[in-house]
């Protein structure tokens, strides 16, 4: 009983530091959902086989919460967006 209670403050640590990490996660694919939106709306392949890729969303996660936010970096644009 006494280990379950003197261990309790550090079990709620751990587990808050999950819940952050979970957290963070789940916010960068949504943030991943609105790039791959945003390659569909531009037709650019390219665009959306970097949104695919896991470690690129180091990248595209807070680019595409700043395009949410403020609007799409006009590199993005120039980047991948088709011209006709």
């Amino acid at each position: 009983m006494e280990d379950t209670i003197k261990s309790m403050p550090d079990n709620i640590v751990k587990s808050t530091k999950a819940e952050i990490v979970f957290v963070v996660l789940k916010l960068a694919m949504l943030a991943n959902m609105y790039w791959l939106w945003l390659a569909i709306k531009f037709g650019s392949l390219s665009m959306f086989i970097i949104g695919v890729i896991p470690l690129a969303w180091i990248v595209t996660a807070p680019v595409s919460v700043w395009a949410f936010v403020v609007g799409v970096p006009q590199w993005v644009v120039n980047t991948f967006a088709v011209v006709v």
